[in-house]
């Protein structure tokens, strides 16, 4: 994996490790902003993370078919966007629905900046993101040449 993050509490929202994975929610103790996240914390989280995600995709995509690359994608989307917002473009996938499952993906590319005091700003389109759902979609995009 190419992304590195700091393994420690963030301060805001709660104890980051690894990529965006984090360790707890809810504010950081000073304790905590001192102390670094273990690899084993991010390690375990993850797992949680990942086997969460898993199952939401053979809950929501039980009479498809799909190939592994499909299975992996749709993983990494639902890891990312969350069981509750991967949750249309898994119901596409059932119904063996590809430009939906395409269409649904491609929506969540919006980012919510927040200034300094917690206020939401307007809505930013991310070039990350984008990229992002360009491979997760990808095994779902018609092939060339296929009639």
């Amino acid at each position: 994996m190419a992304e590195q993050a700091p393994s420690r509490c963030t301060g805001g929202r709660g104890a980051a490790g690894g990529v965006g994975t984090l360790a707890h929610t809810g504010p950081c103790t000073p304790e905590e902003l001192l102390r670094p996240v273990t690899p084993s914390q991010v390690n375990a989280q993850l797992a949680v993370r990942v086997g969460r995600a898993e199952a939401a995709v053979r809950r929501h995509v039980p009479t498809r078919q799909l190939t592994q690359l499909q299975f992996d994608e749709l993983l990494s989307y639902t890891y990312n966007a969350g069981n509750a917002g991967a949750l249309a473009a898994l119901r596409s996938a059932n119904q063996s629905n590809d430009a939906g499952v395409v269409s649904h993906m491609s929506q969540r590319v919006w980012i919510h900046p927040r200034v300094a005091n917690g206020r939401r700003l307007a809505p930013v389109r991310s070039t990350g993101l984008v990229n992002r759902r360009r491979l997760e979609s990808a095994p779902f995009q018609p092939q060339q040449g296929a009639q």
